[in-house]
């Protein structure tokens, strides 16, 4: 991801030869690196292509599960399409080629992307809480969710549009950049890093996790205490649902873990200091 100030900040800070020629990474690091982002990438593209592909033909999953399952292959869909060729090419090239509406746009939008994903899982688990915790409440109506799914993309936006206003597009040193500069001061910008962290990643998580944990819970309860194999069936189908969407929760706590550490330690430690 480009998402947002030591990726622009250490390309303002290298762009004189001597220092880019001194920070060039290992030819083989650039490799592996380039097909690394290419592999991500296309699995990104096919993974939720193919499940808005079956959210879409399978009637069963139009359902508030399925609608909510659709959302976030979108916004994760979102975020491979707006993060990963734009971030690539602005390493590759150290200077933005993109014009001044996209150093807006761009920055905002991933912003808004990574949100939506988050607030979509942490949606996710509150149905299944709900449906599997409170069996016997009325569910969550197809329009409900579509409220809920609307809430989720306008906190998101909220998130991401301070990036409309800070990103300028610069001549420095003869380089092209799009970079965070128009904070009224670093106070603010460290208070919307934690701000963004605390949504995106310290709050959410651990309210899913604990959701899951219960749900997990329950559903063992019910299988053991179930003697009829039509119910044990069901409890087992149920957990097999909870059990992918756990599986997505922990990869995405995995792979975002060394970003925010990363992100952290350059703005409020010595991070700065490492090329």
């Amino acid at each position: 991801m480009m998402e947002p100030t030591n990726a622009t900040d250490f390309l303002v800070n290298a762009t004189s030869a001597s220092v880019v020629q001194e920070a060039r990474e290992p030819l083989a690091s650039n490799i592996f690196r380039l097909i690394v982002y290419v592999i991500i990438f296309m699995v990104t593209i096919a993974g939720n292509v193919s499940v808005l592909a079956v959210v879409y033909k399978t009637r069963e999953l139009h359902s508030v599960t399925g609608y909510l399952i659709a959302n976030l292959a979108v916004a994760d869909l979102s975020v491979g399409i707006l993060c990963i060729p734009f971030t690539v090419l602005y390493f590759e090239l150290t200077y933005w080629p993109f014009g001044y509406a996209l150093c807006k746009i761009i920055p905002a939008t991933q912003a808004i992307s990574v949100m939506a994903s988050i607030g979509t899982l942490a949606a996710i688990s509150l149905d299944r809480f709900r449906a599997i915790a409170y069996p016997y409440e009325p569910r969550i109506s197809i329009y409900q969710v579509r409220f809920i799914i609307a809430v989720v993309w306008l906190i998101a936006t909220l998130v991401g549009l301070p990036f409309f206003a800070v990103m300028h597009l610069e001549e420095i040193r003869g380089a092209l950049l799009c970079y965070e500069g128009g904070w009224p001061s670093e106070t603010f910008r460290d208070i919307y890093t934690v701000l963004s962290f605390c949504l995106t990643y310290a709050i959410p998580l651990p309210m899913i996790a604990m959701l899951y944990t219960i749900i997990v819970l329950k559903l063992n309860k019910a299988a053991r205490e179930t003697s009829d194999s039509e119910g044990f069936r069901t409890a087992k189908a149920k957990g097999k649902v909870v059990r992918m969407l756990i599986v997505v929760v922990i990869f995405y706590f995995l792979c975002f873990l060394p970003y925010h550490v990363t992100y952290l330690w350059y703005e409020f430690g010595d991070g700065g200091k490492y090329k």
